[in-house]
């Protein structure tokens, strides 16, 4: 697998493994593999409205010192493959403030099945008049 060390402006789709800093508010990223992804922010910082979906069947998404805070929607999507894997490391925040109505609004939405490892920090809140979990499974199951 190659490495790669990228800054993310904007919208982008990441189609390769490596590990990818997001510096921008106000973006898409589309993860379009199934190799090993490592999503790369600082906790001090906190970006706005950033959506993260993965398009392949089993991703492997790894986030590391992120500090997203979205006002609604979720901001990690995960596949509707059985084997998605979600791993944290570093302090990590992710934040839906105002969900309404039947928005997938969880932090985190998975499609499929998932295993989450972590030697880090994840806080996740999800602000919701329908008290949705944190992660979420996107057919409305509450468990994991």
């Amino acid at each position: 697998m190659l490495k790669f060390n990228l800054q993310l402006f904007a919208d982008q789709t990441i189609t390769s493994g490596g590990t990818y800093t997001i510096s921008e508010s106000n973006s898409t990223i589309t993860i379009a593999t199934d190799e090993e992804v490592t999503l790369t922010g600082s906790s001090a910082t906190t970006l706005d409205e950033v959506y993260i979906t993965t398009t392949a069947d089993n991703a492997n998404l790894t986030i590391n010192n992120l500090n997203i805070s979205n006002y609604s929607n979720a901001i990690i999507t995960l596949g509707d493959g059985a084997n998605n894997q979600f791993n944290f490391t570093g302090t990590n925040t992710l934040e839906v403030q105002n969900i309404v109505n039947n928005q997938s609004g969880a932090c985190v939405n998975v499609g499929g099945g998932v295993t989450i490892n972590g030697t880090g920090t994840l806080n996740a809140t999800s602000f919701s008049e329908i008290n949705l979990p944190a992660i979420s499974r996107l057919n409305r199951e509450r468990t994991i």
